[in-house]
């Protein structure tokens, strides 16, 4: 950061600081990255002021001008160089080793990020620091979660359901998020002693109590309509095209509005 001009103790905590990074990133360095972040999910346009979708979910919404001026913002950050190439493949998984080699500045995690880094790289976990999660407002927080489904096919329901239940009671549920330093699902999780008294002392301290009080008090940025064969997709292959200039912010917006919502109907 020092390197390419930024200040390691003043890390962005807003969409126009970030940009301001990239900017700057760009101006100063060659093959140094601000960051992977492209704003193909939907908490980079949540926590920009961007409401998805209406009120009773009717009718999807993020093609306003907010919108538009937050995709803006990375279709620069691209084209000036401070996102690689890479990252317009939404499958791409490699960030964390651009980030080793020292050729990314940033990358999105949690504490479970912080324990593989210092198991795998211990130079680089001395080096580290946690950053807020980026928001204009400093509140919006986008909470992301894994699921446990059962199929309805399945030979076994009862002994499925047995074990989505072993899995996800409290007690196991609280004990796994200790061990590999997530948060617990099941409802009262966050009322065990470990979460009231976390000790910050670690880098996975840190990240935990940081997003703490956003898993308390975040919600989920997607709406449970906007799956993948719903939109959420094509709304990634949209931004890609946008990212090339092979059609504005606005186009590309539109066009993932359009069939989000044809799917919708």
């Amino acid at each position: 950061m020092q390197q390419c001009g930024l200040d390691p103790e003043n890390v962005p905590t807003t969409w126009d600081e970030y940009f301001a990074a990239g900017k700057t990133i760009a101006e100063k360095c060659d093959d140094v990255y601000l960051g992977t972040t492209m704003g193909s999910n939907t908490e980079d346009f949540v926590t920009a002021g961007v409401t998805i979708m209406n009120d009773d979910h009717s009718e999807y919404s993020f093609n306003d001008a907010a919108a538009v001026k937050q995709l803006q913002g990375f279709i620069d950050l691209y084209t000036e160089g401070a996102i690689p190439p890479e990252a317009l493949d939404s499958s791409w998984s490699q960030q964390s080793d651009l980030f080793q080699r020292g050729n990314l500045v940033s990358m999105n995690g949690s504490a479970y990020s912080a324990a593989g880094f210092k198991q795998n790289s211990p130079d680089l976990y001395d080096k580290l620091t946690v950053g807020p999660r980026i928001s204009n407002d400093g509140k919006s927080a986008s909470v992301s979660y894994d699921s446990l489904g059962i199929s309805s096919q399945s030979k076994y329901p009862d002994v499925a359901i047995d074990f989505a239940r072993f899995v996800t009671n409290k007690e196991n549920q609280v004990e796994f998020a200790k061990q590999a330093s997530v948060f617990p699902s099941a409802q009262g999780g966050l009322d065990d002693e470990y979460y009231q008294d976390i000790d910050d002392s670690t880098l996975e301290g840190k990240a935990l109590k940081v997003t703490l009080d956003q898993v308390k008090n975040g919600t989920s940025s997607r709406p449970a309509e906007f799956t993948d064969a719903n939109g959420y997709k094509n709304l990634q292959q949209q931004i890609a095209l946008a990212m090339q200039g092979k059609q504005t912010a606005q186009e590309a917006l539109d066009k993932a509005v359009q069939f989000a919502n044809e799917k919708l109907q």
